[in-house]
């Protein structure tokens, strides 16, 4: 079995840190997908995922990240992706286009100021 890890982090109030570590496939998305359920229990909707330690993105993982943007836009929500260093993690970010639906960032702090500045212009 290859190595997954999600840990979550309350940044401030209502904005979580999602980190994702190892290699998330279809198996792994499905505990992604249940991690955001449960935020969204809780009515959190704003989120910087961290992908700095993710090793492989699979389509399966991309899915989860499309199946809540409807969520989101709903409850004016917001994601915010600290991109990977890994080169497989970046191209399949590319291929998808998901810049073109998720700002894609360098590091937290940048992720938490674009997120702020989301909430000031809604």
């Amino acid at each position: 079995m290859v190595d997954f890890k999600i840990t979550t982090e309350t940044v401030e109030e209502g904005i979580v840190a999602i980190s994702v570590k190892g290699f998330l496939d279809h198996t792994a998305a499905d505990e992604l997908q249940t991690a955001f359920k449960g935020l969204f229990s809780q009515s959190i909707y704003r989120f910087i995922v961290d992908l700095s330690e993710l090793t492989h993105l699979g389509s399966a993982g991309i899915g989860v990240f499309i199946s809540i943007l409807d969520i989101l836009n709903h409850n004016k929500g917001t994601l915010v992706f600290v991109q990977s260093d890994t080169s497989k993690v970046q191209q399949s970010l590319k291929m998808f286009e998901m810049s073109t639906i998720y700002p894609v960032v360098d590091d937290r702090a940048t992720a938490l100021s674009r997120i702020k500045m989301f909430d000031s212009i809604r």
